[in-house]
């Protein structure tokens, strides 16, 4: 779906970064890198400080800088003037436990495993699910989570604004 897509990849994930017990054959850098190379844009949101909550054994603010892999492997292998295609935000207040993929309003993952290779690989014990459609199913799901990010109600004008891509 990476590979393929044209318009915008949408990953909220946790951490969005690999960790220990990850197999490197497997990063989702290269997709997004290679997205971002054609004009896709690269959404990253991740978990910015804890929902109060959250007991976790980081209980202060996360994802405050780039990470190394997000540095490294997608942002500086970027030539300038591609880097505006990708876009790193934290959701404040906030543990990402459930992780989601969108992609070009055709496809969505949806699930408690991480989305780079760890969890991908059968290393973490968690899953996912997916659904490739031609429906307005995921633009639907897109617009509820980014309406709900904005935290703003989705009235008939904001709906309008989140549906169309070119805004």
């Amino acid at each position: 779906a990476m590979s393929a897509a044209e318009r915008y990849i949408y990953i909220e994930d946790q951490y969005l970064e690999e960790s220990l017990g990850g197999d490197g054959a497997f990063e989702l850098y290269p997709y997004l890198l290679a997205a971002a190379m054609r004009g896709v844009k690269v959404i990253l949101l991740g978990s910015g400080t804890r929902d109060p909550e959250d007991t976790g054994p980081h209980p202060g603010p996360i994802n405050r800088e780039l990470n190394r892999d997000l540095k490294e492997k997608l942002v500086d292998p970027l030539p300038r003037e591609l880097r505006h295609n990708v876009a790193v935000y934290r959701l404040e207040n906030c543990t990402v436990h459930s992780k989601l993929t969108l992609i070009d309003d055709a496809f969505a993952n949806i699930g408690s495993a991480n989305i780079f290779s760890r969890s991908m690989m059968g290393t973490d014990s968690e899953m996912s699910a997916a659904v490739a459609t031609t429906t307005t199913l995921v633009r639907d799901l897109r617009v509820a989570v980014w309406g709900e990010h904005l935290r703003a109600p989705l009235e008939t004008e904001l709906t309008s604004a989140l549906e169309d891509l070119d805004l």
